[in-house]
C-alpha cells in the first residue's frame, strides 16, 4: 500500500508520498522469484541465491540500497522535497523504517494526476535499483536489464518535475 495526504499552504500544496516497506519487500521477493524461477533446473545454487533476497542476512543490504535510493529520490525531486535540517548528528547505523515517507511542498498548479504519477515512479523505481543491485551480486549477467529499468524510472521521476502542471489554454485564433 502507498498513501498519501496533501494539505494546502500559502502558495501552494504540502504532499507527504508514504511508502510501506512490507509492500516495497513484497514485491521485490516477486521480481527476485521471478528471476530466479528462469534460471536452468539444474541451477539450482544460482537460482536459490537470487531468491532469497529478503532472507536473514540478506536483508540488511536491501534495507541499506532502500534507504539510499529513498534518499537520493527526495535529492531528484528537488526543490519541491527541500526541507530544514532537523539532525545534524547523522551516524551510519542500519535504520530499518517500516514507513518510507516523502514531504513535498508543490505549486498550486501541481495535479493529483502527476502526484500520483510521482508515486508510482517512486515505488517502481526503488523496486527496480534494489532488485538491479542484487541481481548485480548473485547473477551478474542480468545487471543492465535491471540497471537500465531504474535507469529510465529515474529520468521520468526528473522529468516528472517538468510535466505541464495546470490547464492548457490556446490563444484565441481565426485560424
Amino acid at each position: 500500500m502507498i498513501a498519501m495526504d496533501c494539505r494546502k499552504n500559502e502558495g501552494g500544496v504540502n504532499a507527504v508520498l508514504t511508502f510501506y516497506r512490507d509492500v516495497l519487500v513484497y514485491d521485490i521477493r516477486n521480481y527476485a522469484y521471478i528471476e530466479g524461477s528462469l534460471l536452468p533446473p539444474d541451477d539450482y545454487h544460482s537460482c536459490h541465491s537470487v531468491q532469497d533476497i529478503a532472507e536473514k542476512g540478506n536483508i540488511d543490504r536491501l534495507s541499506n540500497v532502500m534507504s539510499l535510493c529513498f534518499a537520493k529520490v527526495r535529492e531528484l525531486l528537488y526543490p519541491y522535497s527541500k526541507s530544514q535540517i532537523s539532525n545534524p548528528f547523522i551516524d551510519n547505523e542500519i535504520h530499518i523504517p517500516e514507513i518510507y515517507r516523502i514531504d513535498l511542498s508543490l505549486p498550486p498548479s501541481f495535479s493529483q494526476s502527476s502526484l500520483d504519477l510521482l508515486r508510482n515512479l517512486i515505488h517502481e523505481y526503488v523496486v527496480s535499483t534494489v532488485v538491479a543491485d542484487w541481481i548485480s551480486i548473485t547473477l551478474p549477467g542480468k545487471t543492465d536489464v535491471w540497471a537500465a529499468k531504474a535507469r529510465e524510472l529515474e529520468n521520468e521521476i526528473i522529468s516528472s518535475k517538468q510535466m505541464r502542471r495546470g490547464g492548457l489554454s490556446r490563444p484565441v485564433s481565426p485560424f
